[in-house]
């Protein structure tokens, strides 16, 4: 669960995955300020019900 608030972000290039042949050079903005809504989650049962012939 989230909390309800503002909280703020900080970028760095050690925690942006990417591919070893890129190289990452400035990460800008380097933060975000974001404003949170209360929220919650639950599991819920699903049934699906295919119809016709699925692709393999």
């Amino acid at each position: 669960m989230q909390k309800k608030g503002e909280a703020v972000y900080y970028f760095d290039k050690d925690n942006v995955i990417i591919p070893r042949t890129i190289k990452v050079q400035r990460i800008e903005p380097v933060s975000v300020k974001v404003t949170l809504d209360e929220s919650t989650s639950k599991t819920v049962p699903v049934k699906a019900y295919v119809v016709g012939t699925p692709e393999k």
